[in-house]
């Protein structure tokens, strides 16, 4: 397309412009007039636009620059907040543990990116841990105060912002660090090669770890006194054991593990009234393994009984007599003598049990009538003492072989009963005798009193008719003397009547 300068352009000096030439370039200089006057009303409407929206921008981003300086300002405050608060890491020795064991649980404080920090100064935060199941203890270099059985604890974090605590099962919980130290140490016992506490874990059921051998080692370790043990055991045994031996609780397969979620708060104090919310929360969880319990159930198993039934059996048998009173008193003697006050709470209920189950083949080679009566007491009194075991071992006021010892008492005491009753009854025996002679000379005495009575009866009968042959006599002179004699027959007659009343009141037959 042909340019403005293409079309009216190139002209040389001399060379004339034609009429239409010019005339086009006058129309052509009308229309470009004209296009620019468009263009500028256009460009000065668009300037107009800009101008505005340049004033709408920059009113923008006044209110921009306002709020970028609050902006600042609010991330200066949620710098500082995030300078107060923490990323709490939390994490274990490991996450599976045997019922006696510890867990050492640790928290960290870094911050919310994850980075290290130190805590200069004594002004360092707290970390409160809390458990759902199990109780702490302070760590070592980590002093805390706490009590027994404590679900809750607050440490101090040290200058790398570490807050280190033991974490214990239930079971123990009452039980003195000793005891803890102790258990530790049984569970550390070499079984194969490897330690008692690993076999429980590594062992898939309480079945396995009967084979591997852990019980067995257990069981020497309570019948050696081994105290920790032995304590935890007992405590176990007297909270809900007995009916793991009455067979109310049984482990057909699997293990019971107990399940402990531990939880730590970051607090910047450790004053329970300070308003102060927590600055970092996290969670974990722990397992603890009830391997007690099967250990009981096998510990008290039929053939672990049957292993110490000859010893008793022949024990026992020495101690029958001829006489049920002095077997029965020997007998006894023997059982408190088999099961030891220091056996444990545990070996005492199994002991006792071999003494019941002893006594069922006893043969003392003494008359059968004397030990079965014997046997059926002194096995009564046995599962008696098995019973209240387990209370005795919760109360301070019975100690001992309370039930056996009351009912060994009471048989002693109703021998003697019946020896002093025996001697009585001779003693009344001979008191009757000499009643009955008494009762007999009375007799004969009453016999001849009768007699004499009978006597006297016929002479006042002979009296009475003489009476009334007289009376008879007296009322006829009455009628033929005169009146003095009449007076003095009178008087007889009257004595005469005196004799019949007495002999009346005698009631004498007539």
């Amino acid at each position: 397309m042909a340019t403005f300068v293409d079309r009216f352009g190139g002209r040389r000096p001399g060379q004339l412009i034609r009429a239409e030439d010019w005339n086009d370039l006058v129309a052509a200089l009308d229309a470009l007039q004209a296009g620019l006057e468009g263009a500028i009303t256009t460009l000065q409407t668009e300037v107009a636009g800009v101008r505005t929206a340049v004033e709408e921008t920059e009113t923008k981003v006044g209110t921009l620059t306002a709020e970028v300086d609050a902006l600042q300002a609010s991330v200066g405050d949620l710098d500082a907040i995030a300078k107060a608060h923490y990323r709490v890491n939390l994490s274990a020795s490991r996450t599976s543990y045997a019922v006696g064991d510890e867990a050492v649980v640790t928290a960290q404080l870094r911050s919310l990116t994850n980075q290290p920090l130190t805590f200069p100064g004594a002004d360092r935060p707290f970390v409160d841990f809390v458990t759902v199941w199990g109780h702490f203890r302070p760590a070592p270099g980590f002093p805390a105060a706490e009590a027994a059985g404590a679900r809750a604890i607050s440490v101090r974090v040290d200058a790398n912002g570490v807050a280190r605590v033991l974490l214990r099962d239930d079971v123990g919980a009452e039980l003195g660090d000793g005891a803890h130290e102790s258990m530790s140490t049984a569970l550390k016992t070499q079984v194969g090669g490897v330690a008692v506490g690993e076999a429980i874990m590594q062992a898939s059921t309480p079945q396995e770890a009967q084979q591997t051998g852990v019980f067995g080692i257990l069981g020497g370790a309570y019948d050696s006194k081994t105290s920790g043990l032995v304590q935890y055991v007992d405590h176990y045994y007297a909270g809900y054991g007995g009916k793991v031996a009455g067979g109310l609780i049984k482990w057909g397969g699997d293990w019971e593990d107990h399940r402990a979620v531990v939880l730590a708060f970051a607090r910047t104090d450790a004053d329970p009234l300070s308003p102060d919310p927590a600055r970092g929360i996290a969670s974990i969880q722990l397992t603890f393994r009830d391997w007690i319990g099967p250990f009981v159930f096998e510990y008290t198993a039929p053939v672990q009984i049957k292993k110490d039934i000859p010893e008793f059996r022949e024990r026992l048998a020495l101690r029958f007599t001829e006489d049920y009173f002095t077997s029965y008193r020997n007998v006894t003697t023997e059982i408190e003598d088999l099961v030891k006050d220091d056996r444990g709470l545990l070996g005492r209920v199994r002991d006792y049990q071999v003494v019941h189950e002893a006594l069922d083949g006893v043969a003392p080679g003494k008359p059968q009538e004397i030990v079965d009566r014997v046997t059926t007491t002194v096995q009564r009194a046995v599962a008696l003492q098995q019973t209240v075991e387990p209370a005795m071992a919760t109360t301070k006021v019975a100690s001992g072989k309370a039930a056996l010892t009351a009912l060994s008492d009471s048989v002693h005491e109703a021998n003697v009963d019946v020896t002093a009753a025996v001697a009585e009854m001779a003693l009344l025996g001979g008191q009757v005798e000499e009643v009955s002679t008494r009762v007999g000379k009375a007799e004969q005495t009453i016999t001849s009193l009768d007699t004499r009575v009978q006597g006297t009866s016929s002479q006042l009968a002979s009296i009475d008719a003489g009476v009334e042959v007289v009376t008879q006599k007296v009322n006829a002179v009455e009628d033929l003397y005169g009146a003095d004699v009449r007076k003095e027959f009178l008087a007889l007659k009257g004595t005469v009547l005196d004799v019949k009343a007495i002999k009346d009141h005698l009631d004498l037959p007539s």
